[in-house]
């Protein structure tokens, strides 16, 4: 039952944004700066344009053509301070993260090494339950789900232990692919396990599953810090005896617990957990199947870093019948609480209403009572005792309260489909991913949810911007482009551990993530093809004229584009479109391909620099290394530099590019 509906389209999850002037940006070999403007140049009578960055000592004046050196900074922009060019700042902090992030996947790739070389267990299943399982699922499955579920599946049929993580905004239906996952394990005559960061998430994952795995004979635990002791015990001698064929819980059931058979392990927003947790997953991952669960978008340059080392599976596409969520963000007021609270109860749903502090969430409480005396109220806390946490939970589940005051224990995963309200009473203390996860916590169904965002009267505009924010990403698959900034961060986060931010903040996402990539391609023995060649003395003007691009973020793209190219193809490529966009090639254009190209070829003959002369080149080779440009070439020993005799447009006009 595939959905033939139509496909919605899903965002890339980082749109290469294009510089403005006043950015922070990261230079490669620099440091963190302020891009001020873009200036023109007349260099001995040919015109250049210059990105002008503003150092915490210094102005640098980048060629256009090099754009490649430079990026947006993504990280926290309010504390980050520009590098100083004197001192030499950068060099530093490049050399802690790298040794860091060399750390990171030296581990990752010694998992890897370990599991590739394990024969696993194989799951083969049963065909024929497994489809009548499916069909218990109430919804359509959307062709995310499909290609997941499918991917998660043929893990475990294979002889590799699985170690796929799962992606996808909340309310996507990542939990539906585990489900399967775990069924599929049963079936196969095996344990398994799931675990989630807090006791009212395990609560509800073993609802669901009981409900779902009763029909089919399949025994559920849940085993948590509710627990009585007995009960405690009793699932644990079920677990080893086999009796019980699923355990759900939070990290409690890492410890002590003996499985008689087991076969797969199911992390829900494992980065959640804690270091010596995590620690104990990785343990797991050498010779059990793991599958992990993350809201959180994982950047795709990590992606791409990570593919050779870690299967990923996303799902971009909302469930079909989804209503966008109405976000009202303003100051406090009691008249608009009261109203939203009624009209959600009047058509037959329930509230959420959250407010961060424990010291004074009794005295809300008693407020709400004033304030709307004809509904039922329930509290739930971190820090209430168990019994009465778990009453308040399950009143709310069972719909025998109509408002649940709560801290932000909701933020990861209460799943009550009637719950289409959502009112936060201190939304500026929050930071962006952690309202959009509040935010997700309504709209799980295909009636119109409110959320409503209230903030002190007097906060400032960092704070509203961030609310306003909330109310911008709407539609499906913003949670991957939220943050860009916020999220992309917790990404790195969800794969290597929180630790990481204080880099990636000192770094910049971007560059942090091109180092990672280095160091993945290093360990995993890929050749990387990254143009490092210099090029100087450019005769001409290489400018692309605005008469030629009018739009000047379009001008950039394309600078960028070509700073980037790595081979003849796409210069080519890239000449052609230019032609075909924009009509014939101004002359500084058709400069600026050649000389891009020059690099390029350059760069093949293992070139560090180059400088153009009257005769042809000068040039100086990386370490030892030596590629004959011209036969005709004369060795300057002092300097270590060779100077070619080589007519630079005879050179260029080989590569068979028309340009």
């Amino acid at each position: 039952k595939v959905q033939e509906e139509e496909h919605i389209p899903s965002e890339p999850i980082i749109s290469e944004e294009e510089l403005q002037i006043g950015d922070i940006v990261v230079h490669k070999k620099y440091g963190i700066a302020r891009f001020s403007e873009i200036k023109k140049v007349d260099v001995n009578g040919a015109q250049r344009e210059f990105l002008v960055l503003n150092f915490a000592d210094a102005v640098l004046y980048v060629p256009i053509e090099r754009i490649d050196l430079v990026e947006k900074y993504v990280g926290d922009e309010v504390n980050v301070k520009l590098d100083s060019l004197k001192k030499g700042t950068w060099s530093r902090k490049v050399e802690k993260a790298k040794k860091n992030i060399e750390q990171l996947v030296r581990e990752l790739v010694l998992i890897h090494h370990a599991r590739s070389n394990i024969k696993g267990l194989s799951l083969p299943g049963d065909a024929e339950l497994e489809e009548e399982f499916a069909k218990t699922f109430p919804f359509v499955e959307t062709p995310d789900q499909i290609n997941a579920i499918n991917e998660v599946l043929e893990d475990l049929a294979s002889e590799k232990p699985m170690d796929r993580l799962l992606v996808g905004d909340a309310g996507y239906g990542k939990t539906e692919v585990a489900i399967r996952a775990i069924f599929r394990t049963i079936v196969s005559g095996k344990q398994a396990v799931l675990l989630a960061p807090t006791t009212i998430l395990a609560k509800q994952h073993y609802d669901n599953l009981v409900a779902r795995f009763k029909p089919f004979g399949i025994n559920v635990a849940l085993l948590n810090r509710f627990s009585t002791k007995k009960e405690r015990e009793e699932i644990l001698e079920g677990v080893k005896s086999g009796k019980i064929d699923l355990l759900v819980g939070t990290h409690s059931v890492l410890r002590n617990v003996k499985f008689a058979d087991l076969g797969l392990v199911v992390i829900d927003e494992e980065q959640k957990f804690g270091v010596e947790q995590k620690e104990k997953f990785k343990k797991l991952r050498v010779n059990v199947n793991v599958l992990s669960m993350s809201a959180t978008p994982i950047p795709r340059t990590l992606h791409m870093a990570l593919s050779s080392l870690k299967d990923l599976s996303e799902i971009k596409t909302p469930p079909l019948g989804r209503k966008e969520i109405q976000v009202h963000i303003g100051p406090f007021d009691e008249r608009i609480v009261r109203l939203a609270i009624l009209r959600e109860i009047g058509r037959g749903g329930q509230v959420i209403y959250v407010h961060n502090r424990v010291n004074s969430i009794y005295g809300v409480y008693e407020r709400l009572k004033e304030l709307v005396p004809e509904v039922d109220i329930v509290i739930a806390h971190g820090q209430q005792p168990k019994s009465e946490m778990k009453k308040a939970i399950d009143a709310f589940y069972h719909k025998r309260a109509d408002v649940l005051l709560c801290t932000t224990i909701v933020e990861n995963g209460v799943d009550v489909p009637d719950a289409n309200t959502l009112i936060v009473d201190d939304a500026h203390r929050y930071g962006l991913a952690q309202l959009y996860q509040l935010r997700g916590r309504v709209g799980r169904s295909d009636k119109i949810a409110f959320a409503y965002f209230f903030h002190a009267r007097n906060v400032n505009d960092k704070v509203l911007e961030r609310l306003y924010a909330i109310k911008s990403y709407q539609g499906p698959g913003s949670g991957m482009k939220i943050a860009m900034k916020d999220m992309e961060i917790r990404g790195v986060g969800a794969i290597f551990g929180v630790e990481q931010h204080g880099f990636v903040n000192d770094l910049g996402l971007k560059y942090y993530l091109d180092l990672l990539n280095e160091a993945v391609m290093e360990y995993t023995g890929q050749v990387q093809s990254k143009i490092d060649t210099e090029l100087e003395g450019i005769p001409g003007s290489i400018v692309i004229p605005e008469f030629y691009i009018y739009d000047p973020f379009e001008r950039m793209r394309f600078y960028r584009r070509i700073a980037s190219a790595t081979s003849e193809q796409e210069i080519q490529d890239i000449y052609e479109e230019l032609v075909d966009r924009f009509g014939k090639m101004p002359e500084s254009v058709e400069n600026l391909l050649k000389y891009a190209l020059l690099r390029i070829i350059l760069w093949r003959k293992n070139v560090a620099k180059a400088t153009i002369s009257d005769v042809g080149l000068v040039v100086k080779f990386k370490n030892g290394s030596f590629g004959e440009i011209s036969t005709n070439y004369i060795y300057n020993e002092k300097e270590n530099v060779y100077l070619f005799f080589v007519n630079i447009d005879e050179l260029i006009e080989q590569s068979k590019v028309v340009v």
